[in-house]
């Protein structure tokens, strides 16, 4: 049979607070990998969540997508997709994000940079890989400084005058999002999971009709174009299950039931 790639969100779609697949649903994941076919996780999170949830579980995915889309790699840790802020992006941000007070941190592929000595909010995710640094600014013009993503924390105001000044230099270069009321996220204009999905299709020849989509929240409706079978999983949102072909009770039983192995 052809070799399948089947796409699932990293949320409780698949996972419990301590990052464990349910047993059922983890037996099948792996014999589906084992068979030959190719699973790709998907997170707003850094990879070092997904390498968390896959030590916990043990098994490797094929493909990780992280950071809201920003880069994709491997099960070797080859870079698939990256959607780098470019050095003019950079020099610009830098001179608006580090003219205040606020709290920000700037993610690689790898890594979130941090201040040294500054308290972060607590964030659900398994594995922070922060790195402390005493000058986060000149860490970004190192020749070799690859920035995936701009995260600011600081008071109402002074996000909304921020993203209001970030809008007016860069608004067509960036995407500046504002996941609640004190924080923004500035990310290249080409992050996305559809992007990164798209990438991985190239990459490994997979058509439309190859490839499957399992998730419970609105953050997978844009993967749901790129597919030729959906699924809604779970408790998920009504958005979610009036887009899918089909509503599920679980990854495992989605496996079981319905896939066809490659050969």
């Amino acid at each position: 049979m052809k070799k399948q790639l089947l796409v699932c969100a990293f949320n409780d779609a698949i996972i419990d607070k301590q990052g464990a697949i349910a047993p059922g649903s983890l037996d099948q994941i792996k014999q589906f990998i084992d068979a030959g076919n190719a699973f790709a996780i998907t997170t707003p999170h850094l990879d070092a969540a997904i390498r968390y949830v896959e030590n916990v579980n043990g098994f490797k995915a094929t493909y990780r997508v992280s950071q809201q889309g920003s880069v994709a790699l491997d099960s070797h840790d080859d870079v698939i997709f990256q959607a780098v802020l470019g050095s003019t992006v950079v020099h610009e941000l830098n001179r608006i994000v580090f003219a205040g007070s606020w709290q920000v941190a700037i993610t690689t592929a790898a890594h979130r940079y941090v201040t040294a000595g500054t308290k972060y909010p607590a964030r659900w995710e398994f594995a922070r890989n922060d790195v402390p640094v005493d000058d986060l600014q000149t860490v970004t013009d190192r020749a070799n400084f690859k920035p995936l993503t701009y995260e600011l924390i600081g008071t109402v105001a002074d996000m909304k005058q921020t993203a209001l000044a970030i809008r007016y230099a860069l608004g067509h270069l960036v995407q500046v999002d504002t996941p609640n009321e004190t924080t923004l996220l500035v990310r290249s204009l080409d992050a996305s999971p559809a992007n990164a999905l798209l990438q991985i299709m190239h990459v490994d020849g997979f058509a439309p009709d190859d490839v499957i989509v399992v998730g419970n929240d609105a953050s997978v409706l844009p993967l749901f174009d790129l597919s030729g079978r959906t699924f809604a999983v779970g408790q998920a949102d009504a958005a979610v299950v009036q887009a899918a072909h089909q509503k599920i009770g679980s990854l495992g039983e989605l496996i079981e039931r319905s896939f066809t192995v490659a050969e």
